[in-house]
């Protein structure tokens, strides 16, 4: 607020404030906001993204559809309203549509391998199990300790009733998740042996 009270025109303060008011659950607020720099700086792509992302939270998908291609247009390079534009489709059932999203937030970002995750289970939901099957294993390649990517392979697996495949996958998935629990376990001990 006090960047906003020195310079009532900064769009980047606006965004900022439109991210906060979304995150706390003042959708209104938060739409209001991300319209008022965008007001201000119409070519941002961030506020066009974030006033996507309250739309979608008081369910106007039509407007969020909107405002993510527009985020999109400015700076194709911005990878957030690719994903969420992905979502989006998923939801719609439009898989075919959130297919051709995360596979270029994908060109963007290879690496990631969530991403790969959530295209996998698009495939896996229609039954293209090679598809899933690989893109699956992309996640695991990307990294070893995501647990999502295992417990996923293995349901593709056990869609075709390979469950000797299946059970060893989730197995690793489960010691996937042990892991993560004891490395969380460990620095909430550590935290509270350095405040003491």
């Amino acid at each position: 607020m006090k960047a906003i009270e020195c310079n009532p025109q900064d769009p980047i303060a606006w965004n900022g404030l439109g991210a906060v008011y979304h995150a706390i659950g003042y959708f209104d607020d938060a739409i209001a906001a991300f319209r008022r720099s965008i007001r201000f700086l119409p070519s941002f792509a961030h506020p066009w993204n974030g006033l996507g992302d309250a739309y979608m939270s008081v369910g106007r998908s039509d407007d969020a559809l909107k405002a993510y291609e527009k985020a999109i247009q400015l700076n194709g390079r911005f990878i957030t309203p690719w994903l969420h534009l992905a979502e989006l489709y998923v939801g719609q059932e439009r898989h075919r549509d959130a297919i051709k999203a995360y596979q270029r937030a994908l060109a963007l970002d290879p690496r990631n391998a969530a991403t790969w995750n959530e295209l996998g289970l698009i495939y896996l939901k229609s039954n293209a199990f090679e598809d899933a099957k690989d893109t699956f294993s992309k996640a695991i390649d990307i990294d070893r300790s995501y647990g999502w990517a295992y417990g996923n392979l293995a349901m593709v697996y056990a869609a075709q009733e390979r469950y000797g495949e299946s059970v060893p996958l989730y197995t690793r998935s489960i010691d996937c998740w042990k892991s993560q629990m004891r490395k969380r376990s460990a620095g909430i001990d550590s935290a509270t042996f350095i405040d003491r």
